[in-house]
């Protein structure tokens, strides 16, 4: 009964203040969004669009605009959160003054027509009381909610200063009512005197009441956090019932004296509110004014939207998925196939920049003339001495500079005609090779165009001025934006993203909630997904304070930082910038760098054939301190060519152009003492494959789970299969199919070792050709392996590997001293080449011929201390590619002959100093250089152009190291620097040589012969 009478009442008041309005001419719209928000906290767009769906998004906005416009509404706007408006629905004291102000202006009608006016002002008592009772329940459940919880109130302070400002606009309504009473006719002006002094001692008399009930009020509420909340609230309920009764029994004055309009009675309705607010606020006086609160998707989506219009140069958005937390309508995406796939527009700075033209148009005759004096110069290299040769060099040199005075072989020109003209004899071996692999070069590059530095320069500010360009254009096109979330690249939008110039970032695990736009509006704060339930529960907050967003900025740019573009492009993006400073990294930076792209490859397409090349030219550069030399930068950059077209379809930057390594940019990491080796050519064994497969898998088992591991797997077999292997480790795929989780620790070991044993099974059957020797290498006693244990960090020559560690067969002839080169008189030559020629040199080819002098050393007198020094001189010569200064040049002179005089202490001052030694011992051996086992270099020669029609290419390598060994100790590391070459490129040939490759082969073994016999 008390329900229904209850629900009966309330739809009375219902009907009512639906009436109150629509005599105010507020629309029907507008009048059911003002009944669902008053008495409640301000709302946001999106919150009052969750309460009117069925109104669509322009009547709600229209409605507002409306009722702001009829004062029942405000906007709120805290001081530092203004890109989210909120709204506060106030009590209808717009429509209550128009009633007041309709009956002032007809009060004739009031004498006339007593029940029409009695009904009016019955409904404004009736209203005015409802009013005060919803918006007093209002504040109640607000207080006993918050009692033990302080929280924000800027709410409520900008409702108190909005109130105040609406309180003025109210008096100058009802100023103006009282002005129409002072010239209606009816009344003279002692009756409105009158009516003012009455109108005074009402306001003492209620000023009174209300002040004494207040401070009954403030009690109250200083008293809300005890535990007796329940009866302090219905207290607080019956001081508000008095408080609607003693303002309706001033109303029912009106009644009586409808034509006497107190100003006072609406200004004591408006002080009841405002002082309601003011004792709620010094309960409460915590403030954020400078935070505003975020708690639900559609805020979120409504701050992108309107960020989406108001910012004007970036706009970033991190946020955990794109469907539930985007406004995608606002975006305007096409998902149609058409679109697909359109790369990021930063991707356009990958292309490669235009070439300047590098050669120049000769003419056929002058081109054949320059070729023919080139080549009959390389014939008298043999013949004539250093000042001879240098006249046919200077002609070369001016023939050139005529027709192309910009050739990049100018300054090599230039630079032999000097040291020529200084050289007064026949040159000596090593300067021979070195000369005629530049004529080599001359033949081919003369008609190159040398690099201007202009264009260097252009090119180069090409680079640096492509992000100003990129930003530039990007501002003419207007904002730019960045959205980062857990989505895949294939993801429809992300793809739609793609179309619109929107840059997307994966980040895989997020659940922050970051929107800065133009660094001047924020939003900040965290999401997490509900159990079972398809919605987010959001803590967070919106603000436009300058220092807190600054603050915010170092996690922003971290997030940034860790998330990714698509693979392609990391891959593509870390290629350029191994190319780009590919004069400056040492090959262990690089290896560094491109371990990190190995696994961006790995993700995009598990174990690949392509995936192990990636992991065999870490393997080449990792061991390298010092940057590169030209040919390893070559090889370098065609390896990262073939990689990018596996992984990405986008363009490599063009190359710089190489310049002489620097040596001093060693890190603390890469330093170690030890002498660096010189790689030329790397060329891997087979066997060093299957163990790059092999680490690769291994290192990658904690990181995956099973499912994972077990695809891997597959993938795996298929590779080992194209390389010859086969095993039942196929079994392992079967068994961890369906294990959807990290594996435990006794079954990730057992994997490995069944993976160890497989590896070991098809390593062993690669290497069995080799097997003999590796035995007699165990089993040597020469005194070599003792002193190779105490140098184990130390340098040791590649060429002398063999030679270090003779088998017994071998060291059976030791004793057979007058067939073996004398290594006294060697190192006598080596030192006399040095003395006689050390002014001309670079302080690199210096240090060649004391790295043959060491080398002689070791095989002769074994490791000692002494060496250390050496080997510090030929570290610091190795870095230098210029002549010595004088002072460097003195201490080198210094130390030189302290090394020489120890060395060559009691030799025969009449050595010769040129190779005449190799000639007077061919002399004896029928023009022959004899090994250590009787057998001349030209006899090993022809054994082996027999056998190249019958034997494999590594059986063949393994023939070519003797003879490499030979020419290394008659003629010097340089001069077996190309049979080495043949060596690596033989050793991983397991056929008979095909026909364009032998006769190759046979041609250089017949120009060997001729040379070093």
């Amino acid at each position: 009964m008390i329900c229904s009478e209850f629900i009966k009442k309330k739809n009375c008041l219902v009907f009512i203040m639906k009436e109150l309005l629509k005599n105010y001419d507020v629309s029907d719209n507008a009048i059911k969004i003002f009944r669902e928000g008053l008495g409640k906290f301000p709302l946001t767009l999106s919150d009052i669009r969750k309460n009117n769906v069925k109104l669509s998004p322009d009547k709600i906005t229209q409605s507002i605009e409306e009722l702001i416009e009829k004062k029942l509404a405000l906007q709120v706007k805290p001081q530092h959160s203004d890109i989210l408006p909120h709204y506060l629905f106030l009590p209808p004291f717009s429509a209550i003054i128009n009633i007041f102000s309709d009956l002032s202006n007809n009060t004739g009608d009031l004498t006339t027509k007593p029940d029409k006016s009695n009904t009016s002002i019955k409904a404004f008592q009736d209203n005015l009381f409802q009013d005060i009772e919803e918006i007093s329940q209002d504040l109640i459940e607000k207080i006993s909610a918050q009692a033990d919880n302080n929280q924000s109130t800027e709410i409520l302070i900008e409702v108190e200063k909005n109130v105040k400002k609406f309180a003025q606009v109210m008096l100058t309504d009802v100023n103006e009512i009282i002005s129409k009473l002072k010239t209606t006719s009816i009344l003279n002006e002692i009756d409105i005197n009158r009516v003012i002094r009455g109108v005074k001692e009402k306001i003492n008399e209620s000023e009174s009441i209300i002040s004494n009930m207040f401070t009954q009020f403030k009690e109250i509420v200083n008293d809300m956090a005890s535990p007796y909340v329940i009866p302090q609230v219905e207290s607080f309920k019956t001081f508000i019932r008095k408080l609607g009764e003693s303002i309706d029994n001033r109303s029912k004055e009106i009644i009586q004296k409808p034509t006497s309009f107190p100003i006072e009675k609406i200004q004591s309705v408006e002080k009841s509110l405002y002082n309601i607010l003011t004792d709620y606020l010094k309960v409460n006086q915590i403030s954020t004014e400078k935070f505003w609160p975020i708690d639900n998707l559609e805020e979120i989506k409504e701050i992108i939207s309107l960020l989406l219009k108001k910012s004007e140069k970036n706009l970033t958005i991190i946020i955990p998925t794109i469907k539930d937390f985007l406004p995608l309508t606002e975006f305007d995406l096409d998902y149609s196939e058409e679109s697909k796939i359109k790369q990021p527009s930063k991707t356009s700075k990958l292309e490669k920049p235009r070439v300047p033209k590098s050669k120049i148009s000769i003419k056929k005759q002058k081109k054949k003339e320059i070729e023919e004096k080139i080549a009959l110069t390389a014939k008298k290299v043999k013949d004539l001495k250093g000042f001879e040769l240098s006249h046919d060099v200077a002609e070369i040199l001016s023939t050139i500079s005529e027709i192309n005075p910009e050739s990049v072989i100018i300054e090599n020109l230039q630079g032999w005609l000097n040291r020529l003209l200084v050289i007064r004899k026949l040159l000596d071996q090593n300067t021979q090779y070195l000369l005629l692999e530049d004529i080599e070069k001359w033949k081919v590059e003369f008609v190159k165009i040398k690099k201007r530095e202009k264009e260097q320069s252009d090119t180069s500010s090409l680079k640096e001025e492509a992000p100003e360009d990129k930003e530039q254009s990007n501002t003419s096109q207007g904002l730019k934006i960045k959205i980062i979330s857990t989505e895949p690249h294939n993801n429809k939008h992300v793809q739609a993203f793609y179309t619109k110039d929107i840059e997307y970032l994966q980040c895989k695990k997020n659940k922050a909630i970051i929107i800065d736009g133009d660094n001047s509006y924020l939003v900040f704060g965290v999401s997490e997904k509900i159990s079972k339930e398809p919605y987010f529960e959001i803590t967070g907050f919106i603000t436009s304070f300058k220092p807190i967003i600054e603050q915010a900025q170092p996690t922003i740019l971290k997030i940034i930082d860790e998330a990714k573009p698509p693979r392609e492009i990391q891959i593509n993006q870390g290629f350029n910038q191994i190319i780009e400073n590919i004069n400056e990294y040492s090959g262990r930076k690089i290896a560094k760098k491109l371990k990190n792209l190995l696994n961006v490859a790995f993700e995009k397409d598990g174990i690949s054939l392509n995936i192990l090349e990636f992991k065999l030219l870490i393997g080449k550069l990792e061991k390298i301190y010092y940057s590169l030399e030209d040919d390893m930068k070559g090889y370098v950059i065609e390896e990262l060519k073939k990689l990018n077209k596996e992984f990405s379809t986008l363009d490599l930057e063009y190359p710089p152009e190489f310049r002489p390594p620097n040596f001093g940019e060693e890190t603390s990491e890469d330093s170690e003492d030890k002498i660096p080796i010189e790689v030329n050519e790397i060329e891997p064994l087979d066997p060093e494959k299957v163990t790059s497969l092999f680490d690769l898998l291994l290192e990658k088992i904690d990181e995956l789970n099973g499912v994972e591991i077990g695809e891997q797997i597959e993938k795996f077999i298929e590779v080992i299969l194209k390389l010859q292997g086969y095993s039942q480790i196929i079994n392992w795929k079967n068994k961890l199919r369906n294990i959807d989780s990290h594996l435990e620790t006794p079954l990730k070991e057992k994997i490995r070792q069944d993976f160890l044993v497989w590896k070991n099974g098809i390593i062993n059957p690669l290497m069995v050709e080799n097997a003999s020797a590796k035995e007699k290498f165990h089993d040597s006693t020469s005194p070599q392996k003792d002193y190779l244990s105490e140098v184990e960090e130390e340098y040791i020559s590649p060429g002398l590997v063999q030679s270090q560690f003779q088998s017994e067969d071998s060291s059976s002839h030791a004793g057979n001293e007058e067939e073996k080169i004398d290594p006294k008189i060697q190192m006598k030559v080596e030192f006399e080449n040095i003395e006689n020629s050390f002014s001309e040199l670079t302080g690199l080819e210096i240090s060649k011929k004391m790295q043959n002098i060491v080398d002689i050393i070791l095989e002769t007198e074994g490791y000692s201390m002494a060496l250390k020094e050496i080997k510090d001189w030929i570290t610091k010569l190795r870095k230098n590619r210029k002549q010595l200064e004088e002072e460097e040049k003195e201490d080198f002179v210094i130390f030189f002959f302290k090394w020489k005089e120890k060395h060559l202490k009691g030799d025969s001052e009449n050595l010769t100093l040129e190779f005449g030694v190799s000639t007077s011992l061919s002399d004896d051996n029928g023009g022959d250089v004899i090994d250590e086992k009787g057998k001349g270099l030209s006899g090993k020669i022809d054994n082996l152009i027999e056998d190249m029609n019958k034997s494999p290419g590594n059986v063949l390598s393994n023939k070519l190291q003797d003879i490499s060994d030979i020419v290394l100790r008659s003629h010097g590391a340089v001069a077996a620097n190309a049979i080495r070459q043949w060596i690596s490129k033989l050793r991983s040939i397991r056929d008979i040589l095909e026909d364009d490759l032998k006769e190759e082969f046979l041609k250089e073994l017949e120009t060997w012969k001729e040379k070093f016999s």
